[in-house]
């Protein structure tokens, strides 16, 4: 476990940068959906859905890139880590930093519309499970390729 918040504790200090566009993002995303209930001229503005997915995307396929698990001469393989530890970390890092982030957004978002998010708790757990799909199968993709190119021609 002291292993895997080591490998957190450095992709958070590396991904920072990364992760305040990936929040900006999401804040943004967040005052509009959260306007548009009140404002129906803010409901074309909806398309920030697609700069927040690949946001989020691009920001997980950096964290697991960052220690690369395609090729023979990676850090871990010299200096071990335990590949537990290492799945642990990017797992931790993904929930802390576009999950919880996530789900706080959409919380907000139905609190200042005037709704209460408990009588919407399983639509966001759905939401949330949606997510997840997609940000295991970044996961997945980004942990078979060396980098963002190998990425984009794979998709």
């Amino acid at each position: 476990m002291r292993q895997a918040l080591w490998i957190l504790r450095k992709d958070i200090r590396r991904m920072w940068p990364r992760t305040a566009v990936v929040w900006l993002l999401m804040a943004a995303a967040a005052v509009v959906d959260s306007a548009a209930g009140r404002h129906p001229q803010l409901a074309n503005m909806r398309s920030l859905l697609l700069p927040v997915v690949l946001a989020q995307w691009f920001l997980v396929i950096s964290v697991v890139q960052e220690d690369r698990l395609a090729g023979d001469r990676q850090f871990w393989i010299t200096r071990p880590y335990s590949w537990k530890s290492l799945l642990l970390a990017k797992l931790l890092f993904v929930l802390l930093f576009v999950s919880l982030p996530a789900l706080l957004d959409h919380l907000v978002a139905l609190a200042v519309n005037g709704y209460s998010p408990f009588h919407y708790l399983s639509a966001l757990l759905w939401e949330e499970a949606g997510l997840a799909v997609g940000l295991l199968f970044a996961l997945a993709l980004a942990s078979l390729t060396a980098n963002i190119v190998q990425v984009v021609m794979a998709l």
